[in-house]
């Protein structure tokens, strides 16, 4: 088994822009970058771009440039590449895949292609990112450099999904209690997707018989 270093050598890596951490379910545009290896991606090779199964990003297309989720796949101008979302086109856990095939030419070592989720240009309003917090999400890419079905996953970018704005205050109380018998209650502040918000800026007060 190669060490991570000589896959990022041989096999490439990939980074991510904005790196920073992504609110949970907030439309928005990120680009995935990856850089061939010293193998590079020879014409009939693929790369895909992998989510989990339990994840809810959404389907991702191609279709129509001014609808949500639009995706575009970009290579040096002389490649070409054909590219398609398969709810189940990679090995469990890593079931969601955007698979790039790579027709003509291929990509040479330093060489780049880019997953560009909600590309605007179109007029998409961008990717809608998976709706539940998560620390250290990873997108995986993996490579197949030869055409030969066995996929490498290489060096991929990581990022926090982070809970939005709080949205509602969820009160928690036993749904039965004896007379006299005291019992916790908890107040939550929710995002729009039932995360626990990290911050709160209104004011509680709870009133009741003495």
């Amino acid at each position: 088994m190669l060490a991570d270093d000589e896959i990022r050598t041989w096999y490439g890596w990939a980074e991510m822009s904005p790196a920073g951490p992504i609110v949970a379910g907030r439309l928005g545009r990120w680009q995935i970058t990856y850089h061939a290896g010293r193998y590079g991606v020879a014409a009939g090779g693929s790369l895909k771009l992998l989510f989990r199964a339990a994840s809810d990003w959404p389907p991702l297309q191609g279709r129509d440039p001014y609808a949500e989720n639009f995706v575009t796949v970009k290579a040096p101008g002389r490649v070409r590449l054909a590219w398609r979302y398969e709810p189940r086109g990679h090995a469990y856990p890593w079931t969601k895949a955007v698979i790039v095939d790579v027709a003509q030419w291929g990509l040479a070592e330093g060489e780049t292609l880019v997953f560009d989720l909600g590309d605007p240009e179109g007029g998409s309003p961008g990717v809608r990112a998976q709706t539940f917090a998560q620390r250290q999400h990873e997108f995986r890419i993996v490579v197949d450099p030869f055409g030969s079905g066995q996929h490498v996953a290489v060096p991929s970018p990581v990022a926090d999904i982070v809970p939005g704005p709080a949205e509602r205050l969820v009160l928690v109380v036993p749904s039965q209690v004896a007379p006299g018998e005291p019992f916790a209650l908890t107040l939550r502040a929710e995002d729009r997707w039932g995360n626990p918000a990290r911050e709160y800026a209104g004011h509680v007060v709870l009133e009741g018989i003495p």
